[in-house]
């Protein structure tokens, strides 16, 4: 079968999904980089490209669906398609559930540090200022 959908005498979906496979499968990479490190910045590189893997996602799946509808009705490749269509949206949907509930636990850890840095500077200035008044005669 041959593809609806071409660029320069290729088909454009084989082309498309490699984009979405790379960024996706390195996002993983850089979440576990962040589980083991701790640093967020490794968080949000992976959730950017979460973001970008799932907008291409979604790009290739426009070029796949015009090739799913040039194949004939009551094929073994038609319901192929529909698996492939329906695991894919599937796969989406998780990877990006993952990534909102994950920049929500990272915003919350950055904020309960930056509480706990305050508070400890603002203890460290009331301890320094209690030493200072205890070297002041009276």
């Amino acid at each position: 079968m041959e593809s609806r959908a071409k660029l320069l005498g290729h088909a454009i979906h084989p082309i498309m999904i490699v984009f979405p496979l790379g960024l996706l499968s390195t996002a993983v990479i850089f979440d576990v980089i962040y589980l083991l490190r701790g640093n967020p910045t490794f968080a949000t590189v992976a959730y950017y490209m979460i973001a970008a893997g799932i907008i291409g996602g979604f790009a290739a799946a426009i070029f796949g669906a015009i090739d799913w509808l040039a194949i004939p009705s009551g094929t073994r490749a038609k319901s192929v398609g529909v698996y492939h269509a329906v695991g894919n949206v599937f796969g989406l949907r998780s990877r990006r559930r993952l990534a909102r509930r994950r920049a929500g636990r990272t915003a919350r850890r950055r904020r309960r540090r930056r509480r706990a840095s305050r508070r400890a500077e603002f203890l460290n200035r009331r301890k320094r200022a209690q030493s200072r008044a205890s070297l002041i005669p009276n």
